[in-house]
């Protein structure tokens, strides 16, 4: 895929880094639609740490699912804490794999309403 291809998207689009055993992930890309839903630019930053109680959380297991199953994950419905300015949000998660079996990257988009 070519981000030239879909420019009226990459505002939306987000890019997470999948590290395993533990897992761990990390925003590698943010998009400038979420730098202005979250108020924060975490590019290169690991998702646990910017959210302490990411691990506990329903969108962790979403996540765990995406890179053990590489099945895609859809939501849509009311934003989380961490969104202030937005009561809903519709997101897709895509698994990638760069030897085409091991999910080593999430390729995701949300809409923020």
């Amino acid at each position: 895929m070519d981000p030239i291809d879909i420019p009226q998207l990459l505002p939306n689009v987000w890019l997470v880094d999948i590290s395993h055993n533990p897992f761990r992930f990390k925003f590698r890309l943010f998009g400038t639609a979420h730098v202005e839903a979250m108020k924060h630019d975490y590019t290169g930053r690991w998702i646990d740490e910017v959210y302490p109680d990411f691990t506990s959380s329903d969108t962790y297991s979403d996540y765990i699912h995406l890179a053990k199953k590489a099945r895609p994950s859809h939501r849509c419905g009311a934003a989380s804490f961490h969104i202030p300015d937005y009561k809903s949000i519709e997101r897709i998660m895509l698994p990638l794999a760069q030897n085409g079996i091991d999910v080593d990257m999430m390729l995701a988009l949300t809409v923020y309403l």
